[in-house]
């Protein structure tokens, strides 16, 4: 094992490394290597972990990765390679981590991923990928982890995907996916995570994403979605944060969405939305950020808000809604409280804003508007 992580090592790779003939382990993350990684490495036929990620390492990975026999785990994550993913990759039927995230990686993924049924962690985000997610995908059946986001695939989210019933991290953001979300998600007991905004996606929001009941982090942000918010999202008892805006989304805010009692964020603006906000509203104590701007919504905001000591900001602008006489008070309280006393780096300081006649009360945050997740 050669463990020399986190350290001020600079230079290249020496070519002299593959004189390490038992070497299992290589571990050089976190430093500021350059140049290419040397194709010898290939000789270290005992090597079953290599992580050479956060360097500065450049040029192609190498297809002599391939014949390394005992190979388990490689993490090139955070360096600026270039070139197509490595389709020989997919003969190691035991690798179990590839971490090829945040490089200059281009092409498309080659269909032989369904090679790797051992396949647990697949870290690609944040390149330059292009074509469609391949159908086979949905053959990783111990797949957990399924990170693509930020490069620039197309076509349609393949439904295999919901075949991955382990899956525990979706991360398929800021690509351009076009056609429908999977009818069957379901399946997907596991999950966690759903990362799917800004791309075309269409359709409606399948009611059967009531059965991720694991499911804590939902961001379907920036798409063509349509239809009404499906009641069955009020059973996520575990969401932390829902983010449905800038979509086409219509209909009313369903009553059920004041059981999810573990939410922080909940986004919606920039739809369609009609109809008043539910009166229940206030059960959700622990909501920190709560965004219905650019809507159609009308009618007075419930007085139960006021119940949501944790609330910090407050977004209502374009819309018709207005202060419910006597909440408005508690809120412009609280919101100059939290000022008073944040730190400068502590949570966002709120505003609030109020007329005389308490026609209107908007909270303003200073950070933390969800554009980044």
């Amino acid at each position: 094992m050669l463990s020399l992580g986190s350290n001020h090592l600079t230079g290249i790779i020496p070519t002299s490394i593959t004189g390490l003939a038992e070497l299992t382990l290589l571990n050089l993350a976190g430093n500021n290597l350059t140049g290419s990684i040397p194709p010898t490495i290939s000789l270290l036929n005992k090597l079953s972990v290599i992580d050479l990620s956060y360097n500065l390492l450049s040029g192609p990975i190498p297809e002599a990765l391939s014949a390394l026999p005992n190979l388990s785990s490689i993490n090139l994550g955070n360096n600026q390679l270039t070139g197509p993913f490595p389709s020989s990759l997919a003969n190691h039927a035991s690798v179990t981590f590839i971490g090829l995230q945040s490089n200059h990686l281009s092409g498309s993924l080659p269909a032989s991923l369904s090679s790797l049924p051992s396949l647990v962690y697949l870290l690609l985000a944040t390149n330059n990928i292009t074509g469609s997610i391949p159908d086979t995908i949905g053959t990783l059946s111990l797949l957990s982890n399924l990170d693509l986001g930020y490069n620039q695939l197309s076509g349609p989210l393949p439904s295999t995907v919901a075949n991955l019933s382990r899956l525990r991290t979706l991360r398929l953001g800021a690509n351009h996916l076009v056609g429908s979300l999977p009818a069957n998600l379901q399946q997907m007991a596991s999950l966690e995570y759903m990362h799917l905004a800004q791309n075309n996606i269409s359709g409606s929001i399948p009611a059967a994403i009531a059965n991720l009941t694991a499911l804590s982090f939902l961001n379907l942000r920036n798409n063509n979605l349509t239809g009404s918010i499906p009641s069955s999202l009020g059973t996520l008892a575990n969401a932390t944060l829902i983010d449905l805006s800038a979509n086409q989304l219509a209909g009313s805010i369903p009553n059920s969405i004041t059981g999810l009692i573990s939410l922080v964020y909940l986004a919606v603006h920039h739809n369609n939305l009609t109809g008043s906000v539910p009166a229940d509203m206030g059960r959700l104590t622990t909501l920190s950020q709560l965004d219905l701007s650019y809507s159609m919504l009308q009618g007075s905001l419930p007085a139960s808000l006021g119940n949501l000591t944790l609330l910090t900001d407050l977004q209502v602008d374009g819309t018709g809604l207005q202060c419910a006489r006597g909440a408005g008070a508690s809120w412009s309280s609280r919101a100059r409280q939290h000022s008073a006393s944040a730190a400068p780096s502590s949570a966002p300081a709120a505003l609030c804003e109020q007329s005389a006649s308490c026609q209107r009360t908007t909270f303003r945050s200073t950070t933390f508007r969800s554009t980044t997740f």
